[in-house]
């Protein structure tokens, strides 16, 4: 199956279904990606800066930590994303949506990984990446316990322990957070149902976006030229419409005659 992963299960395998997703843009822009692979990609300082309610948010990155760190508790505020790029995308293929965007074309990413690992490939320093579904919450905070075993009592009693405590912390504070910071997302942004694409690079550092053409990305997408209203239960054959029938349906259409 497309754009699955399989890890081994006791004596079988468990498949993960990974989402078909859909990036909404004006149609000149997806005719670019068909043609070039162009495609712009935005850091976080362009969420804060968009004007546009349904596409821009000033707390994009920010989240607050409570971590209990060998039941030592820890608060602080993180901003991350200063050195990534960022595409948005949904899980949500319909018209409505796109409207509600104030586009009037789309991309479907039929194979994410394959996507994400070609456009990694065409950014400048890629360092690494993730990629998922955003998280809904009014709530900025994470929490999480870690235990850290090297690390040095506090207060540190010299500068060499003082210096490890300090990498020691920040590295705590990093594995709590997860990255989870970038994909949280206020409620009332739910009805976006956004999957993530994030690329760490150092490139990213100075750059609000980057127009990158990754003509390789273009084999793991379709061109949306229109959203069909019809059920997938039903065509039309010669100007007449037919529907699939359930097994219920044919039963009691064409009774048996035993």
């Amino acid at each position: 199956m497309q754009n699955t992963v399989q890890l081994p299960f006791i004596t079988a395998t468990w498949q993960i279904k990974l989402p078909t997703v859909v990036r909404y843009l004006e149609k000149g822009y997806v005719e670019n990606f068909f043609s070039t692979g162009e495609l712009m990609l935005a850091s976080v300082k362009k969420f804060h800066q968009h004007a546009d309610e349904q596409r821009g948010d000033t707390e994009e990155g920010l989240a607050q930590l409570n971590v209990l760190v060998n039941e030592t508790p820890v608060v602080g505020l993180v901003g991350s994303g200063s050195n990534a790029f960022i595409l948005s995308t949904s899980c949500i293929d319909d018209e409505s949506l796109m409207q509600q965007l104030n586009y009037d074309a789309a991309i479907r990413i039929v194979d994410t990984i394959g996507f994400a690992a070609a456009i990694a490939e065409c950014i400048p320093f890629f360092r690494h990446g993730t990629q998922g579904y955003c998280i809904y919450r009014d709530s900025k905070r994470i929490m999480r316990k870690i235990k850290k075993p090297n690390l040095p009592d506090f207060p540190p009693k010299t500068g060499a322990e003082a210096e490890k405590y300090f990498h020691e912390m920040n590295a705590a504070l990093a594995e709590a957070n997860a990255h989870e910071s970038l994909f949280r997302k206020a409620l009332r942004y739910a009805s976006q149902a956004e999957y993530r694409f994030i690329w760490f690079a150092d490139s990213a550092i100075e750059k609000d976006s980057i127009i990158i053409k990754c003509p390789k990305a273009i084999q793991f997408c379709e061109k949306i030229d229109d959203f069909p209203k019809d059920s997938e239960l039903s065509t039309t054959v010669a100007g007449a419409k037919m529907s699939i029938l359930t097994q219920a349906e044919f039963n009691k259409q064409y009774p048996s005659e035993s």
